[in-house]
């Protein structure tokens, strides 16, 4: 990251914001920059880069932080193409057969190495987002082809209090456990006690009501592995 000096000497961009305090409208741009590219709030700061200071008690960082913690960014991002698939594109071959609607352009844009593997995109994109431990693509090839891409950590809701799955019902604890597996996947039973304030061993259970629930499943082995919310 730049030096501080000189980030304030450039002023703000799409990437910077500079704030006197944090009021009201924090949270909105919180959200935009998450909604964006990413970025920086710098609190204390006037509009033409002047330090001018701030609260940095332990009420107003967590009245910052608390601030934060609400923010629920909702990231959808939805790619069309009006000319629909190629001609020969199946539901079920989606994904596994490429037709080029040009076979020369495609020929030549491949020779000069601007297209990097023909035919491999669609299970590409599944694989990094998979990775990624994001949701998987939302494909649609009726008229319009589109693509909607979703941060499943973000955009998925907690069940509310009493809400029933099967024959019972979430609990509180419940609730805060999916809202922080939806926040950090990789969580280990021991840091969610320390956050939810029980013990571990009663972590463990609720997770295993909740599998049993089909409202999360765990990816991979006990260490290296991660959760995934499926409300």
């Amino acid at each position: 990251m730049k030096n501080i000096e000189v980030i304030l000497c450039d002023g703000e961009n799409y990437k910077v914001e500079f704030k006197e305090s944090a009021d009201k409208s924090l949270a909105s741009e919180v959200c935009a920059f998450a909604n964006a590219s990413g970025g920086c709030i710098f609190i204390g700061v006037d509009d033409n880069g002047k330090i001018v200071g701030t609260d940095i008690s332990n009420t107003a960082r967590s009245r910052i932080q608390d601030t934060i913690n609400q923010v629920e960014p909702k990231l959808n991002v939805e790619i069309s193409n009006p000319g629909g698939v190629p001609k020969g594109i199946t539901n079920k071959n989606f994904g596994t057969l490429s037709i080029a609607r040009n076979p020369v352009l495609a020929s030549l844009l491949h020779r000069i190495h601007y297209i990097e593997k023909m035919g491999t995109g669609i299970e590409r994109i599944k694989k990094d987002l998979k990775d990624a431990k994001q949701q998987v693509p939302k494909f649609s090839t009726s008229g319009f082809f589109k693509i909607t891409l979703r941060r499943a950590n973000v955009t998925e809701k907690v069940p509310e209090k009493g809400t029933e799955k099967g024959t019972e019902k979430i609990t509180i604890n419940q609730q805060k456990i999916i809202k922080n597996l939806l926040e950090n996947p990789n969580i280990t039973s021991e840091e969610l006690s320390v956050i939810i304030g029980i013990r571990a061993d009663k972590i463990r259970v609720n997770l295993s009501k909740l599998k049993s629930k089909g409202l999360i499943e765990r990816v991979g082995a006990d260490k290296g592995g991660y959760w995934r919310v499926k409300v």
